[in-house]
C-alpha cells in the first residue's frame, strides 16, 4: 500500500477494505439509514474504531446481517475482501469477544 492510499484512508470516515486487503476492527454497532439507490429500503451502516478513528462501513448483504447480530461492542473482527476489483466479496470473522476477554 503506498503512502497516498494510507492517506486517503485516514482522511475518510468509511472503512474501505480494497480486494486481497484484510484488516481487523473493533465492532460499535449499527444503525439503518436509507439505501442510497433505492430511498425506500434500507442498509446498514456498521461502525467501527480502526486505529482510534471511527470508521462506518456500509453493507446490505443479508449474511453480513446475520453474522453481525450478536456482536457486542467491543468485539475484535477481521474484515477481508476476497472479491476482485469489479465486485467486492467479504469474509468476517471474529478474533476476540467481549465474552473472552473476561
Amino acid at each position: 500500500m503506498g503512502k497516498l492510499n494510507e492517506i486517503a484512508k485516514k482522511l475518510s470516515n468509511y472503512l474501505k477494505v480494497l480486494p486481497g486487503e484484510e484488516v481487523q476492527v473493533v465492532y460499535d454497532g449499527f444503525k439503518e439509514i436509507p439505501n442510497k439507490f433505492d430511498p425506500e429500503k434500507t442498509t446498514v451502516q456498521y461502525s467501527f474504531m480502526v486505529d482510534g478513528l471511527r470508521k462506518y462501513w456500509e453493507n446490505g448483504s443479508p449474511s453480513i446481517a446475520l453474522f453481525f447480530d450478536d456482536k457486542k461492542a467491543g468485539d475484535i473482527i477481521s474484515i477481508k475482501n476476497v472479491g476482485d476489483a469489479k465486485k467486492a466479496k467479504y469474509q468476517v470473522d471474529v478474533i476476540i469477544t467481549q465474552e473472552t476477554q473476561k
